[in-house]
């Protein structure tokens, strides 16, 4: 393999047609996390490791069929489908029919949180939740979805 790309970037960098950190951020930008990890594992990983660093707590959801009471806030730019795919389930809450189409109750680590629609606001990927313990940030923390 020639590596023709890697050798033309890094010519255009040293003749300064591309700024070091343009390169570095684009590069970065496009790798998967785990490509980044794997890179920092390798070469940098005495920069990384802290022995007193605890590793990142494990995100146990468990659905309930608990509509939530009232709303604490709301989340948007995200859709049912992908809720569903977030959590492991699809809306397992019979709600207001009238009112809600889609309901997840669920607890994460145990604090329980809800997300529903409100007279077809799914339609604008736009969701009421329930979330006094803001736990929500923690599960949609890799997709798009706004939480305000």
């Amino acid at each position: 393999m020639s590596r023709s790309y890697t050798r033309k970037l890094l010519d255009m960098m040293e003749d300064g047609t591309i700024g070091k950190e343009s390169l570095i951020h684009g590069l970065l930008g496009w790798m998967e996390e785990t490509d980044v990890e794997n890179f920092c594992k390798t070469h940098y990983d005495e920069l990384f490791y802290d022995e007193n660093e605890e590793e990142d707590e494990e995100i146990e959801i468990v659905p309930v069929s608990k509509v939530g009471p009232h709303r604490t806030g709301k989340m948007t730019n995200i859709s049912a489908e992908k809720i569903a795919e977030i959590l492991g389930f699809d809306a397992n809450c019979d709600d207001d029919p009238y009112k809600v189409k889609y309901s997840w109750g669920f607890t994460v680590n145990g604090k329980y949180a809800a997300i529903w629609d409100y007279h077809g606001s799914h339609a604008h990927n736009s969701w009421s939740t329930y979330d006094p313990d803001d736990v929500l940030e923690d599960v949609f923390v890799m997709s798009s979805a706004l939480i305000e």
